[in-house]
């Protein structure tokens, strides 16, 4: 579990409402999957818009949304505004597995025959 402030270190955010000092112990983009305790990221994608999955989320329990414009009617609730939450979705999810590619060796071999 994490706090939501150390799960925004890097993400360039534009504007937030509410409290960053909540409890995180999910990172979700699908609305089914929200619940308690998580943070709903609303990406766009080519068939489907997560904005417009927000309120599913919500009525699952889950506080924390992560999006790309002002959301009204979420009470009790942190809203942050960022200008790509697909990026931001990239940093938080490095940020809450303690950046796992910064403990990766890379290698290269070269040659020709």
């Amino acid at each position: 579990m994490k706090k939501l402030s150390e799960l925004l270190k890097g993400i360039q955010i534009k504007n937030f409402y509410g409290r960053l000092d909540r409890e995180v112990n999910s990172l979700v983009i699908d609305s089914r999957e929200a619940g308690e305790g998580s943070v709903f990221f609303a990406i766009k994608g080519r068939r489907f818009n997560g904005h417009d999955f927000i309120l599913d989320a919500y009525k699952k329990g889950c506080r924390v949304f992560i999006v790309e414009r002002e959301i009204s009617g979420l009470k009790d609730s942190t809203l942050i505004i960022t200008d790509n939450s697909r990026m931001a979705f990239s940093i938080a999810s490095s940020n809450f597995y303690n950046n796992p590619s910064g403990k990766l060796n890379v290698y290269g071999i070269t040659g020709s025959t």
